[in-house]
């Protein structure tokens, strides 16, 4: 979810909540979190950590993840390029 400008923490974390929900009931899927550090750390509520898990895209050095304090004790999964490919999936050139 992206930084909504004008808009509280406490009214991202509603709008957030019902977006996650709503994904849930309609896929029948457990969901999760998908956010860069800036909005793990500044934007997300305890009360949405403790619901969903977070997947986070840090481009950054990895080591240095162990000492940044987020909403999350723990994350799922790290995302640190957006470059890359997967053998069998042709890239676009």
């Amino acid at each position: 979810m992206k930084y909504l400008v004008g808009v509280s923490v406490e009214e991202s974390n509603n709008i957030a909540r019902a977006f996650l929900e709503s994904v849930k009931r309609l896929t029948n899927k457990e969901v999760i979190v998908y956010s860069d550090l800036s909005n793990a750390r500044d934007r997300f509520s305890r009360d949405i950590a403790d619901d969903y898990e977070l997947w986070i895209a840090y481009y950054g050095d990895y080591n240095n993840l162990r000492n940044i304090e987020t909403a999350w004790a723990r994350w799922i999964g790290v995302q640190y390029t957006d470059r890359g490919y997967v053998p069998g999936i042709r890239r676009k050139c």
